[in-house]
């Protein structure tokens, strides 16, 4: 406890002095876009100051809490590494035939394989993307180019959300950066086409038909997720629904709903795949 409190006290420090900085970019924010003049009157400076402090008392606020939810999911990781084969263990030791055994096991490996699958794929994915972004942000004079190359990687493990927020926050960051007003909209394009580019072409080759899911679900999932586990529960949302479809995938009578989950005219190629192999 003594240790959690000393890294929640050191985490708290520096999001205070990202916070002053913060500030900082709002009140240019004030000065430059709504013609509010820092040193205009008294009254108007402490209105702008109170405003900042609030914003950045929520910020503070906030960072326990996340931070809280990070240790707890990286001691269940630490946990369920631990456990290794005891799941699978568990699946032999409680079914009752050797039948329903195999079959449990196959479907358990299946969604090991589809989760490391997806993960790796993922991962990659990202990588490339964030390089891509950050080489953009830099190519168009923006500061902390890798900043925005990490964010890119980063919250890209959240679909569609996780592009909207990094086009808002590249965008805004340009609005109060330069004094050209239609930069913002330049770096929010270039970001934006990058994720389209990567959300529409290069990740539904890499990852294959049989993990490409239903986007009204996913996004469905993330925002239930998010409202249950907030930032960790946007990043687990997605594999959760691998393993679900996976799992409806070999068990006949749950196909109706794999194919719910899965994305659209998916079914139709399966069905001509399975006349193909007839």
């Amino acid at each position: 406890m003594g240790l959690l409190r000393m890294l929640l006290c050191v985490v708290t420090h520096n999001m205070h002095d990202s916070c002053r900085l913060f500030q900082s970019y709002h009140a240019d924010f004030i000065t430059h876009f709504m013609g509010i003049p820092q040193d205009s009157s008294a009254d108007g400076v402490q209105k702008v100051e109170t405003q900042g402090v609030s914003i950045t008392e929520r910020l503070v606020s906030l960072g326990p809490v996340y931070l809280g939810q990070v240790i707890f999911t990286l001691v269940l990781l630490i946990f369920l590494l631990a456990s290794g084969d005891m799941f699978y263990e568990k699946i032999v030791h409680t079914l009752p035939n050797l039948r329903d055994k195999r079959r449990a096991k196959q479907i358990a490996q299946a969604i090991e394989r589809q989760l490391s699958r997806y993960l790796l794929t993922i991962t990659v994915i990202n990588a490339g993307l964030g390089t891509a972004v950050g080489l953009a942000m830099w190519a168009l004079g923006m500061p902390s180019p890798l900043i925005f190359g990490i964010i890119a990687f980063l919250f890209n493990f959240v679909p569609y959300l996780g592009a909207i927020i990094g086009v808002a926050i590249a965008a805004t960051v340009a609005l109060v950066s330069f004094t050209w007003l239609g930069m913002p909209l330049v770096v929010g394009g270039a970001y934006l086409a990058l994720t389209t580019l990567e959300g529409q072409f290069v990740t539904p080759y890499f990852i294959g038909r049989s993990l490409r899911l239903n986007s009204v679900v996913v996004f469905l999932a993330i925002s239930f997720w998010a409202w249950l586990w907030s930032a960790v529960g946007m990043i687990v949302a997605v594999p959760l629904l691998v393993a679900v479809k996976t799992f409806c995938d070999h068990i006949s009578a749950m196909e109706p709903l794999g194919n719910f989950l899965a994305e659209r005219h998916a079914e139709r190629e399966s069905y001509s795949e399975e006349q193909a192999s007839d």
